[in-house]
């Protein structure tokens, strides 16, 4: 009895036990079923935002029915997303497909257990151990089953006071102890599996997070993608439209031409003796503007001579200045020496002892005043000299300004001549138009007078063709007169003009009514015939003398205005592609442009050479002291010059140690010898020139090899004489400059484009092509302190000696590695 009630009271100790237990699993199955299933629906919910793809859904549902999701409560939630937002059709039936197979396995799983057993015994107990094991208690369970340890413990103590009384008993408690022992190490197995699960939904929840920013930045930088390819989409589409423009303002610039070519070769043709006249008139001011230049060149002598006797004025006047000084000097001593005379004086009359000595001294300074005497003379005589000079420079000052007045004077006339020319070609065009006119009327009026002519003589002939056949008629009769009275004296006359014209009536009709019709025809044959001689023998309008034009120079020929001028070879007109469009190009030269040299130039066929330059110093008398020189580094050197830059140059050489202000006042100087206009290159033309027809920009090899046939570039010799240089792997013979020509020439007949030395052009300094001009001009905005430079030098290395190289110095600034190139413009 005993037995059955310790086996009574355990067996109730372990279903309240068990029932505890399953309390605790529940709870804790519970919290895990919402986890997984909140985790389920955050998962549907990432794929159906495009967030997830579906093969980390499918992923992500084998994981949670493998942690142990209710594959029908994840059914359920599937079933109410499909009610509000449905899934994509393959992945609603891939996802149902699996929860069914999971659902029909956990119903074959359950309908293979082996049915409960009502009785407690050590195996029955096991298994639920087990089974219990299997779910994670909560910290309440480990109380209670801590407690029911103790209870049993307790209960095992009452029924058993003697330890050996009841074996069943012992052994009932002993599985007690060790189903609570297995209990709490599956606790702890689960408290750690909890934890991993915990930790590992926490890092896919960050794998999640990560790819929904990934996806996010991702569509952010597609988003910047396509707007920056609508972007450059737009910019090419403008760039297309503004070349299209570009192409089509060509197109009617081109077509422009062709019809301002027409209308001027019309012009010309209707207006050449207006031409002519005109060019009579620019001869006569030609005549005047060289007269003029003769007179400016005079006035500038004049007045250099000027400047020099003023200088030597101010000089004798600070001679002058220093003399009187000398001469109140002098003055001053003389009155002291009279004021010392007078001592001594006095002194001879108290010591006589003294006096033959004072008298001495006397006598000294006797001869000293004579001495000063003497020197205030001289300094009189050449103060009167001076004045003389004075007024001499002054009356060359009055010739200087009257010869200033006469250059106004000539100025005036000279004007006066330019609008008596202008008006004189108004009046001609006028004449010319008037002209037309009066042709015109008188071709008009003689058409209508031959016409008048042409009837006159029809009627004349018919008024003839009527008088003979009247004749005839009057001949043929017999005409029987009645014995008339003799006629008195008054009536003789009158009856022998019947008897004669007028035999019948119908005589005397012809002889008034006709005859006066005769008459008026012949009057006005008469009038048509002295119309049409005088129309015939006018006197002819003064016609102005021809002059022939001089005929424009062709393309590829070479002029030469004065002995010491520099040759120059006439380019054609076309147009080219400037600067670069490479890779590698810096942003000096871009971007790539079309440029129009439309107006004919001739450019200097050399650089400008030692001897061309020259005449221009002998003739102004220009101070260019002051050169940077290279030798081994480049230095300022304020003795050098265009005559000595630091190496050795002949007359044919080309001229360095120039500034843009030396060359700008160079081609002023040609301009006003030759009566042309010489100026600097623009920038384009310089490039146009140097390119010449090709789009190269080195005329050699790729690899230089053959550079030193075409340029004086850095060479090997060079590289020699100075080691370090970066060179081109060629010898050209020469160090520094080469005489000028010593190269194969260009395609337009041009030497030294490239090397040699550098060349100033016209352009104000620009730090790339944006807002150039495309019709050839000069760049005249941006940095015009800074003038820029093009064709590189004997001392340039190969990546600078190019057609597209630009560089830029101050306007003011002179080195042995730049020299001159000038263009002329040649009138149309």
């Amino acid at each position: 009895m005993e037995n059955g009630l310790l086996k009574g009271g355990a067996s109730m100790l372990i279903h309240e036990k068990n029932q505890l237990s399953k309390a605790g699993s529940r709870t804790e199955k519970g919290a895990k079923s919402n986890l997984l299933a909140a985790t389920f629906e955050n998962v549907l919910r990432a794929f159906e935002d495009g967030d997830l793809a579906f093969p980390e859904l499918q992923f992500t549902l084998k994981r949670l029915l493998s942690d142990g999701a209710s594959p029908e409560e994840l059914l359920k939630i599937l079933r109410r997303r499909e009610l509000i937002e449905p899934l994509p059709e393959y992945a609603q039936e891939e996802i149902e497909g699996v929860l069914d197979a999971e659902i029909r396995a956990n119903a074959a799983r359950s309908g293979n257990a082996p049915p409960a057993i009502a009785n407690f015994d050590q195996t029955s107990a096991e298994q639920r151990v087990v089974s219990t094991v299997e779910r994670t208690p909560s910290p309440e369970s480990e109380s209670d089953e801590t407690a029911m340890s103790r209870l049993i413990q307790a209960l095992a103590v009452d029924w058993d006071p003697e330890p050996g009384a009841n074996r069943g008993a012992s052994s009932a408690a002993a599985a007690l102890d060790v189903e609570n022992k297995a209990m709490r190490v599956a606790l702890g197995q689960r408290e750690e599996d909890l934890v991993a699960l915990r930790s590992e939904h926490a890092r896919v929840l960050g794998l999640l997070e990560t790819r929904v920013r990934s996806v996010a930045q991702l569509e952010i930088e597609l988003r910047e993608l396509a707007a920056e390819l609508e972007s450059a989409r737009s910019a090419l589409q403008l760039q297309q439209n503004k070349t299209r423009e570009i192409d089509a303002a060509l197109a009617r610039r081109i077509a422009a031409e062709e019809a301002a070519r027409e209308r001027s070769a019309e012009v010309a043709t209707r207006n050449e003796e207006a031409l002519r006249s005109a060019e009579i008139y620019r001869m006569e001011l030609n005549a005047l503007q060289e007269s003029g230049a003769t007179r400016d060149a005079a006035l500038l002598q004049a007045r250099r001579l000027l400047e020099e006797r003023s200088a030597a004025l101010d000089q004798t006047r600070h001679s002058l200045t220093e003399r009187d000084a000398a001469l109140d000097q002098a003055r001053r001593s003389l009155t002291e020496r009279d004021a010392q005379i007078a001592s001594l004086q006095q002194e001879r009359a108290q010591t006589a002892p003294m006096l033959e000595s004072r008298a001495q001294s006397t006598a000294k300074l006797q001869a000293d005043l004579q001495a000063a005497h003497a020197r205030g003379a001289a300094l009189e005589a050449d103060l009167a000299a001076a004045r003389a000079a004075l007024s001499g420079e002054q009356s060359a000052a009055r010739q200087i300004e009257s010869a200033l007045a006469e250059k106004s004077a000539l100025s005036d006339k000279a004007s006066s001549l330019q609008r008596s020319l202008d008006e004189r070609s108004a009046e001609l065009a006028a004449y010319k138009q008037e002209q037309s006119k009066i042709t015109a009327a008188l071709a008009a009026r003689a058409k209508s007078l031959e016409s008048e002519l042409k009837g006159a003589r029809q009627r004349i002939e018919t008024l003839n063709s009527e008088a003979k056949k009247s004749r005839d008629s009057a001949s043929s009769r017999v005409v029987v007169e009645p014995p008339q009275p003799a006629p008195s004296p008054q009536q003789a006359k009158p009856v022998v003009e019947v008897a004669e014209f007028a035999p019948t009536l119908g005589k005397r009709r012809w002889t008034s009514a006709t005859s006066l019709r005769v008459m008026g025809a012949c009057a006005v044959v008469a009038a048509l015939v002295i119309g049409a001689w005088m129309f015939a023998h006018r006197v002819p309008a003064a016609k102005v003398p021809e002059v022939a034009a001089a005929p424009a120079p062709q393309p590829g020929s070479v002029i030469r205005d004065c002995p010491m001028c520099p040759a120059l070879t006439v380019l054609p007109t076309g147009r080219f592609k400037q600067g670069s469009a490479e890779s590698s190009s810096t942003s000096f030269v871009k971007p790539l442009h079309w440029v129009v040299i439309e107006h004919p130039i001739a450019m200097s066929t050399n650089a400008v050479t030692v001897d061309e330059f020259r005449a221009f110093i002998a003739a102004t008398g220009r101070d260019m002291k002051g050169c940077d020189t290279y030798d081994g580094q480049w230095k300022h050197q304020p003795a050098n010059s265009w005559q000595s830059p630091g190496f050795d140059q002949s007359g044919s050489h080309p001229v360095v140690c120039a500034s843009w202000n030396d060359a700008r006042a160079y081609a002023q100087w040609l301009s006003s010898k030759t009566g042309q206009r010489y100026r600097l290159p623009s920038s384009s033309e310089w490039e146009y020139a140097a390119r010449a027809g090709g789009n190269k920009a080195q005329p050699w090899n790729p690899n230089g090899s053959d550079a030193c046939l075409n340029a004086n570039v850095a060479d090997l010799s060079a590289a020699r004489r100075y080691p370090g240089w970066v060179a081109f792997a060629c010898n050209d013979g020469y160090v520094y400059t080469a005489p000028v020509g010593s190269f194969k020439a260009s395609s337009f007949g041009l030497n030294d484009m490239l090397g040699n030395v550098f060349q100033w052009t016209e352009d104000c300094w620009n730090a790339n092509y944006i807002g150039a001009p495309i019709d050839g001009s000069a760049r005249t905005d941006g940095n015009c302190a800074e003038r820029e430079l093009r064709g590189g030098s004997w001392f340039s290395s190969p990546d600078f000696v190019r057609a597209d190289y630009r560089n830029h110095f101050p306007a003011d600034y002179r080195t042995s590695s730049v020299g001159i190139r000038l263009v002329r413009d040649i009138a149309p």
